[in-house]
Order: structure tokens, then C-alpha cells, then sequence
């Protein structure tokens, strides 16, 4: 800069570059380059945080996320406690019957009831006119056996039957001591048997025939003390082969006097 002879006090606020009042004023050259920046000084100290301002506005709810993936089943819980019984249902339509079961076995046949009292015989009624004489019949030879015997039987005896009269013929018909043979052929067999009352019990009579029992023609009673009773049956039968008749006891004491009467005739 050049040197100047003004003194700068009195220029002041002048814009002239010719001076002031008659001065001369300095001229200044262009600006030189900045220097280097110097090194910065240490940090201020941190001033005090200022109040937090007020909260903004909730933002809008983003969309959902996906599902994830499902979690492992917990442990089942521990059973409840049982609640009250319902009311009961309505009754449901009866089934389809069953098929039939096998019949039983049959029983054994009870003991014959007392015969009832016999009834008045009625008056004869008047005799019709005799009718005319038909011709006479041709003479049949029958076979036939009558046997008889009072005796004292046990449970299981077989009665013996002493013969009172007999027509063989081809020898049909022949009584033995507790039996009857017979032929093939067909016959009617009538017998009866009687308790005198000595002992009390039941008892009862069955047909045998080559010791076969014979049920149907079967017969039984009860015997009280000191009353007699009795059974009585008549049956006819087809004998096939030649046979053996018999008759055998059973009964709940442990004997009886009895009699028997036994009659067969043959008829075929």
C-alpha cells in the first residue's frame, strides 16, 4: 500500500478514491488467498436437553402379517367330573322273536287222581219186541289167558301171575311164573292191580315188553293205611315178533301186599 500523508481520521466517511476534502485516500489491492483453517478448538459443553415435545398422531395400522405356522397340541386337560344322568330315551321297538328253544324233557306222569264216587244206575227202560233170529255165527276158537295172584312186592319186582284159565291154541298165549309169552298177532290186555291198605305209600304199575316199559299203558294211585285202592287198564296192542308181557312194580315204601288180575285175549 502507498504511502499516505492524509491522516485517516479526517477521511472518515468519505467515498471518494480522490480523498476527502481535498486528501488523498488509500487504494486497496485484491484480496489474497484464505490461509489455512487453524485447528479446531475443544467442544463446547453439551448445553442442557431441552423439554420433549409433544406426542405425534398414531400412524394408520399396517396391514396383517401373515398366519404362522401352528403350535404343537397342549396336554390334554384332566377329565371333567361326570355330569348328571339324562333323562331317559324313549323305548325302542321290540326286536324279532328269537327262534324257538328245544322242547323239554317230559316229566314224569303224576299219580292217578281218587276215582270219583259212581253215579245212581237209572231206571231200565221198557224191553223193545225181539227182533227176527239171525243165523248163526260161526264157532271162533280164541286164544286167550287169564292170570291172578296176591302177593307182597318191593320196589322193582315183577308181578307174578299164576294162570286161572287158558286156551293156547298154536300156543298163542302161554303164561310163565311173572311172564306171558306171546305170538305175533294182535291182542287186547286187560289188568288190574290192588293195594289192601297194610302199608301207605304211592305206587304204580308199567307194562313191559321184552322188557321194554310201555308209559302209555302206565298206572298209578296212593295207597292210605288201612284203605284199599286200586288201578285197572285195558289196551290193546300189535305184537310183531314174538314177545315176552310182563308187569313191574314201583312204589315209595318199602313193600306192599298187592294183588293182580291180568287177561289177554287175542283178537287177530
Amino acid at each position: 500500500m502507498a504511502n499516505c500523508c492524509c491522516n485517516h481520521s479526517q477521511f472518515a466517511g468519505c467515498g471518494s478514491i480522490f480523498g476527502c476534502n481535498g486528501g488523498w485516500r488509500p487504494v486497496y489491492g485484491p484480496t489474497g488467498p484464505t490461509g489455512p483453517m487453524g485447528p479446531m478448538g475443544p467442544a463446547g459443553a453439551i448445553g442442557p436437553t431441552g423439554p420433549t415435545g409433544p406426542e405425534g398422531a398414531t400412524g394408520a395400522i399396517g396391514p396383517t402379517g401373515p398366519t404362522g405356522p401352528e403350535g404343537a397340541a397342549g396336554a390334554i386337560g384332566p377329565t371333567g367330573p361326570t355330569g348328571p344322568e339324562g333323562a331317559a330315551g324313549a323305548i325302542g321297538p321290540t326286536g324279532p322273536t328269537g327262534p324257538e328253544g328245544a322242547a323239554g324233557e317230559i316229566g314224569p306222569t303224576g299219580p292217578t287222581g281218587p276215582e270219583g264216587a259212581a253215579g245212581e244206575i237209572g231206571p231200565t227202560g221198557p224191553t223193545g219186541p225181539m227182533g227176527p233170529t239171525g243165523p248163526a255165527a260161526p264157532v271162533l276158537e280164541q286164544a286167550f289167558a287169564q292170570m291172578a295172584q296176591s302177593q307182597a312186592v318191593s320196589n322193582g319186582d315183577l308181578y307174578a301171575m299164576t294162570p286161572q284159565a287158558t286156551r293156547a291154541m298154536q300156543r298163542d298165549i302161554v303164561p310163565g311164573a311173572n311172564e306171558v309169552s306171546l305170538q305175533p298177532g294182535t291182542y287186547m290186555i286187560s289188568y288190574a292191580v290192588g293195594a289192601d291198605g297194610t302199608q301207605a305209600g304211592s305206587y304204580r304199575v308199567t307194562p313191559l315188553l321184552n322188557g321194554t316199559s310201555l308209559p302209555l299203558y302206565s298206572a298209578g294211585e296212593t295207597a292210605a293205611a288201612g284203605e284199599q285202592s286200586g288201578v285197572s287198564v285195558t289196551f290193546i296192542i300189535n305184537v310183531i315178533l314174538p314177545s315176552v308181557f310182563q308187569l313191574q312194580a314201583s312204589m315209595s315204601a318199602a313193600s306192599m301186599n298187592q294183588s293182580v288180575s291180568v287177561s289177554i285175549l287175542k283178537i287177530a
